[in-house]
């Protein structure tokens, strides 16, 4: 398991720091962890499974609807 510290996550997202912020508080981004007492991580293959989990969603929207 690999944790990276934000401006890492900020370099794989195409979002800015307040918009990751705000989807951590939706529940819409995982979480980071704590690594001390003032500083964070986040998991390398949670934002792999979010990244998987978007790309899929892409494919379920652009796949016709049964009849």
């Amino acid at each position: 398991m690999k944790l990276i510290r934000e401006p890492a996550v900020l370099e794989r997202v195409p979002f800015s720091r307040p918009t990751l912020r705000r989807k951590i508080k939706e529940g819409t981004f995982p979480a980071p962890v704590n690594i001390g007492a003032r500083a964070v991580a986040w998991v390398v293959d949670e934002i792999d499974a979010w990244e998987q989990e978007i790309i899929e969603r892409r494919g379920k929207k652009n796949q016709p609807k049964a009849a």
